[in-house]
């Protein structure tokens, strides 16, 4: 038989205890940290809680796609796939550490949007998208240097 008591905040404890412990972890949960937070390349870089991780460029589809390929390469991501998106293209990899889909998104006539989404064994690969997404960057100020 359950036992009831007098004391009103003793009443709902198990209730308050659970409110108690969200109020704790949620502020944790909300903090997402990038895995090269040191490298100032990395600063763009946005990240979601679906695993993916994305960054805006000032330079066209087609530039921005020569990059990734060229990123993929020096990962030793083999391309799989190539799709159309509505406003945009993806494409898909996949590696020794990982498989890889990136999603380049039209935003204007000069801008792009890269979404990167790194699936392991372990799960998502925050440090596989980030080096992509670092390496899709050094490509693209490198063809602009020559």
């Amino acid at each position: 038989m359950l036992r009831t008591t007098k004391i009103a905040a003793l009443r709902f404890w198990p209730r308050n205890l659970a409110w108690m412990a969200l109020a704790a972890v949620l502020p944790i949960a909300a903090c997402t940290v990038s895995p090269r937070s040191d490298d100032p390349r990395a600063a763009g870089i946005r990240y979601s809680f679906g695993g993916a991780a994305s960054r805006e460029f000032d330079v066209s589809l087609a530039r921005v796609k020569a990059a990734t390929t060229a990123a993929l390469a020096a990962h030793h991501l083999r391309l799989e796939a190539l799709g159309i998106l509505p406003s945009g293209e993806s494409l898909r990899a996949r590696g020794p550490r990982a498989t890889v889909l990136v999603e380049l998104e039209r935003e204007g006539r000069a801008v792009t949007r890269m979404r990167v989404t790194a699936r392991g064994k372990e799960g998502i690969d925050r440090r596989l998208e980030t080096d992509l997404i670092i390496d899709v960057a050094d490509n693209l100020n490198a063809a602009a240097k020559r």
